[in-house]
């Protein structure tokens, strides 16, 4: 992994290549003579050495942010800077809105549990299945699988596995009505009673 000097310098060395020694103030001028191909890579450049530095700002933020919290009182970072929260100082500093001061806040903030967890992850030893040290260590004429057989029953024979597609065809052809003591498809739970001619069931006498 690339130092992010060694980044943001290259992206820099492309914008002085397009641009020359130019302050910001006077670039719009220089830029306006590039061509098509110039302007996108200033755009790539740029884009890239923002980036670089503001993951740099988000950590920084984030340990500000640990920094600041209750438990530190007014001794914490921002306290002493005269501010609430972290929140605020971040605000101060980069101009930004509240909303997102605090969502760069809590960017940072977990941006550092998650190297913190992985920086307490063991390292891994060559050759080694970390998984080999939970299992149990195998009986000689023993196999595993055999204590979740079900005994074997006299007389009795396992139906055979089923294909996969049995299914569609048991729901487009039903079993016939001899296998069964009450078929069930076609027929109703109640009988249908009779309707009179002004489509209401007639009384029962």
């Amino acid at each position: 992994m690339d130092p992010f000097r060694g980044i943001v310098d290259r992206h820099l060395q492309v914008l002085v290549e397009l641009l020359g020694e130019v302050c910001v103030a006077q670039a719009a001028p220089v830029m306006a003579g590039l061509g098509d191909d110039a302007v996108v890579g200033v755009i790539n450049a740029t884009t890239d050495a923002i980036r670089e530095l503001e993951g740099l700002r988000v950590v920084a933020t984030g340990i500000a942010a640990q920094r600041s919290g209750r438990d530190a009182g007014h001794g914490g970072l921002a306290q002493r800077l005269g501010h609430r929260n972290a929140v605020s100082l971040v605000q101060d500093l980069t101009g930004v809105s509240k909303a997102q001061a605090g969502k760069v806040t809590r960017l940072g903030q977990a941006l550092l549990e998650a190297a913190a967890g992985d920086s307490q992850r063991p390292e891994p030893v060559e050759g080694h299945d970390p998984d080999e040290d939970s299992r149990p260590e195998p009986v000689e004429g023993h196999h595993p699988d055999e204590d979740s057989r079900p005994e074997p029953v006299e007389g009795h024979h396992p139906a055979p596995a089923r294909p996969w597609h049995a299914c569609l065809s048991d729901a487009n052809h039903p079993p016939a009505p001899g296998l069964s003591d009450r078929p069930t498809w076609g027929r109703r739970e109640h009988p249908i009673r009779p309707r009179s001619r002004r489509g209401r069931p007639p009384l029962r006498s």
